[in-house]
């Protein structure tokens, strides 16, 4: 015995039956194809949706830390690093002095960096020892240096000279009871440059010991460079003259030498010279008198002309 659900369950699968046989069933290709894309979109729609999650995950992080006052804020990239690349310099060539004298020699000493300006074209008084006097200025032609066989010594540079004489000068512990020893005179002298000045000095060494000895009508004059002095300021020399002692009325040869120094001292582009000459018959006995001088006058150059160097620049 059927009942009514019976009937409907037949009467679909009927009508099941005979729509089967109008639509036919797609091939197997198609089938396959259909079933990717079934599988592409569900993979797509997974992704869109944990994208929706993540977005979601973090805006709500930001807006819990921000009722705190905290922001996550997201690693900046790293920077690009451009390399430096450091520009080599080549060292500026060192100036070769105008004139450069072949040796140094050994009385050479060198000092604080020169002052800066050009020489100076005056000389003042301020820059002489005390023992000579700017009321006696001799001329262009007067004597400042020994004779040295007369050979010309060249002046290169020079840019000013001034000599001054003055008093007679007598060591200290004699001044009181013995007659002067000597004339004074003395040329300080202003180069371009501290190597023109060093070559004056030079030069002068050089005559000394050219020039050993000097006929004169009175006899012979002797020259030597005098090994004891010490060396002051940045060049020193010291020159010992032997005259032959002469009467004082007749100029006649009485035997015996009478003993002068000429000093040269150097400061930089300057120098001092400290010639000593006769007074009457009289000669230096001793020449530490001159040391003293020599001292004197470079402390005048260092006063006057500041710190210098010793070398050309």
């Amino acid at each position: 015995m059927s009942t009514e659900p019976d009937r409907t369950l037949t009467r679909l699968y009927a009508d099941l039956g005979a729509e089967a046989q109008h639509a036919p069933l797609p091939a197997p290709g198609v089938v396959r194809r259909r079933g990717d894309r079934r599988t592409r979109s569900r993979a797509t729609l997974v992704v869109a949706a944990a994208a929706v999650l993540v977005a979601a995950v973090a805006a709500g992080g930001n807006a819990y830390l921000d009722g705190r006052g905290v922001r996550v804020v997201p690693a900046p990239e790293p920077p690009t690093v451009t390399p430096t690349v450091t520009p080599t310099t080549s060292p500026a060539p060192t100036p070769s002095p105008s004139a450069t004298p072949s040796a140094t020699p050994s009385w050479t000493h060198s000092s604080p960096a020169a002052t800066a300006g050009p020489p100076p074209t005056s000389i003042p008084a301020e820059a002489f020892v005390p023992a000579v006097s700017p009321e006696t200025e001799l001329g262009p032609g007067d004597r400042y240096l020994p004779s040295l066989c007369g050979t010309s010594i060249p002046d290169s540079g020079l840019v000013s000279r001034r000599t001054l004489t003055g008093n007679a000068i007598t060591a200290q512990a004699r001044a009181a009871v013995a007659p002067p020893d000597a004339q004074l005179a003395e040329s300080v002298a202003v180069y371009r440059t501290p190597n023109q000045a060093w070559s004056f000095v030079e030069l002068v060494a050089s005559r000394t010991t050219d020039c050993p000895s000097e006929v004169v009508e009175s006899g012979t004059i002797r020259y030597r460079r005098w090994p004891d002095a010490p060396a002051v300021g940045h060049d020193s020399l010291v020159v010992e003259q032997r005259i032959p002692a002469t009467d004082l009325y007749s100029g006649e040869p009485k035997g015996g030498y009478w003993t002068f120094y000429t000093a040269l001292v150097r400061h930089g582009d300057t120098v001092a010279v400290l010639y000593t000459y006769p007074y009457e018959d009289w000669g230096i006995e001793d020449p530490h008198l001159i040391v003293g001088l020599m001292r004197q006058a470079y402390e005048r150059l260092a006063a006057w002309r500041g710190p210098m160097s010793a070398t050309a620049r």
